[in-house]
């Protein structure tokens, strides 16, 4: 094998849960996709199976993965989706002194992490550039490919194709997604060519797809086996494009489950979380999507509880919201999480920590300090979200402060 590797990791997610109706799927973090070429020219590609554990509450906490890598010199250029992936690379570091490593990858943006470099291994090196930047050649210059792990076709394939590294709006108050100028200007959908017998989802990845593209992933031809996963912000550009494409549209849409944060609703908490919109603008925005034909396009609405000022009100007004979405004309998945504080949020400056989050060395963020009755008010809000449990699916759920 060469000394110079570039190595993805990819997993295998059981969901044997049966009351949010989970299924199972095959993860690729196929990072070097964009640069497949460029990195073929360089060395050999490696893929890693990763199996990702839970959050770590503290530096000393031992979660270590114990996992080999086939050489023990060398160079490796590593694509870290996740905390956990990141956190694996800092144990090889240690492990394998005789390996430089260099890490990129959405987890290893210095954004959304704070870590005490003097404690590093002098071989690791967080790149904090794409791949294309660090060899001194144009974004999306290369040939786009992927290259599976193995030949099990029987799970849904999971994998990611990258339009936008960051979001138009920016400004949440909880969301560090501002960052980043990465934007594919031509979207030549590669993927399409990807040979899989299995179905195949597609994370669209853009933390908010613009108008544009929404025009162009519309354009992809349906396929029974493709299903495509994207975010998106329910304003008035973005309503105004799927009217058109609702209007103009002849032939079948793609399969696609447009994602979008609610996080909670109600005016006064839109307004605190400077999210620049509104309660009636996210519900013409859903009445929009669900005018689609319902065997195609699908919602998912994420929440989030643990909030420090929620108010009877506003959970009167959730009420009124979820009994406003129609259930009956397309599938609609709700997705469940608490409250963290991320690095370069305001909610990371403004709110104390209960429980410090970290993967190995890396601090990523905390659980926020609330009241007991500030919890009551999440305790009542998630159980609004279970009334409807027999007519929508739960695609996540972590209540880990609610129990």
């Amino acid at each position: 094998m060469n000394d110079t590797l570039f190595l993805q990791f990819y997993s295998r997610i059981e969901n044997t849960n049966p009351r949010f109706k989970g299924h199972s799927f095959y993860e690729v973090c196929n990072g070097f996709s964009d640069t497949w070429d460029l990195c073929k020219s360089k060395g050999d590609f490696l893929w890693i199976n990763h199996i990702k554990q839970g959050k770590s509450y503290g530096k000393n906490v031992d979660t270590k993965f114990n996992t080999k890598l086939p050489i023990d010199k060398g160079t490796i250029y590593i694509s870290a989706y996740y905390f956990s992936q990141l956190q694996q690379v800092y144990e090889w570091a240690c492990d394998y002194p005789n390996i430089t490593f260099w890490v990129g990858g959405p987890s290893a943006n210095p954004n959304t992490f704070k870590v005490d470099y003097s404690i590093f291994p002098s071989n690791m090196n967080i790149i904090g550039t794409t791949v294309e930047e660090y060899f001194n050649v144009p974004n999306f210059s290369g040939k786009w490919k992927l290259e599976l792990p193995d030949k099990d076709h029987s799970m849904t394939l999971l994998y990611t194709y990258n339009i936008r590294s960051s979001c138009y709006w920016g400004k949440c108050n909880f969301c560090n997604f501002s960052q980043g100028t990465r934007v594919r200007e031509n979207l030549k959908f590669e993927f399409l060519d990807v040979k899989y017998d299995g179905f195949q989802r597609v994370a669209l990845y853009t933390p908010s797809i613009t108008p544009d593209q929404i025009f162009k992933v519309f354009d992809i031809p349906y396929n029974k086996n493709m299903r495509f996963d994207i975010f998106l912000r329910p304003d008035k550009p973005v309503r105004d494009a799927l009217l058109k494409v609702l209007k103009t549209k002849k032939d079948r849409c793609p399969q696609i489950k447009f994602m979008f944060g609610v996080d909670f609703p109600s005016e006064k908490m839109m307004k605190y979380m400077n999210k620049n919109t509104t309660l009636d603008e996210m519900l013409e925005t859903i009445n929009i999507i669900s005018e689609f034909d319902s065997t195609d396009i699908q919602i998912q609405l994420p929440f989030i509880m643990g909030w420090d000022n929620l108010e009877q009100s506003d959970l009167d007004e959730m009420e009124i919201f979820l009994e406003k979405i129609p259930y009956d004309k397309m599938k609609f998945s709700f997705g469940l999480t608490m409250l963290s504080a991320r690095p370069n949020t305001w909610v990371f400056d403004n709110y104390k920590s209960k429980k410090d989050l970290y993967y190995g060395p890396f601090f990523y963020g905390f659980d926020p300090i609330i009241s007991e009755e500030q919890m009551e008010f999440s305790r009542k809000g998630a159980e609004l979200l279970y009334k409807y449990n027999d007519v929508t699916v739960f695609d996540y759920y972590d209540i880990r402060n609610l129990k």
